[in-house]
């Protein structure tokens, strides 16, 4: 129940969605994340997280750069929470 808690509270924001929407044709930085949903980078990490926090996306940390993607739907259903942010 907690897990699906998590994930109707991640969709309940339009820009959430939108983040998701736009990261299904593939992975996307912050920054570019920023310019499409017209938020401040510091929102886009905190939308992020949430998403990260219900399994429902990942992130790859690229220096200064973070790079988000979907999570595959295999986690999902297992109730993984995202890849977490690796250095690389």
């Amino acid at each position: 129940m907690e897990r699906t808690a998590r994930i109707a509270r991640a969709i309940s924001d339009t820009n959430r969605l939108l983040a998701l929407y736009a990261l299904r044709l593939g992975e996307l930085y912050a920054c570019q994340l920023s310019v499409l949903l017209d938020v401040a980078p510091s929102t886009v990490s905190s939308h992020m997280s949430i998403l990260r926090h219900a399994g429902l996306v990942g992130s790859h940390k690229h220096g200064r750069w973070v790079r988000y993607e979907l999570s595959p739907a295999d986690d999902i259903a297992k109730g993984g929470s995202g890849m977490g942010i690796q250095a690389s």
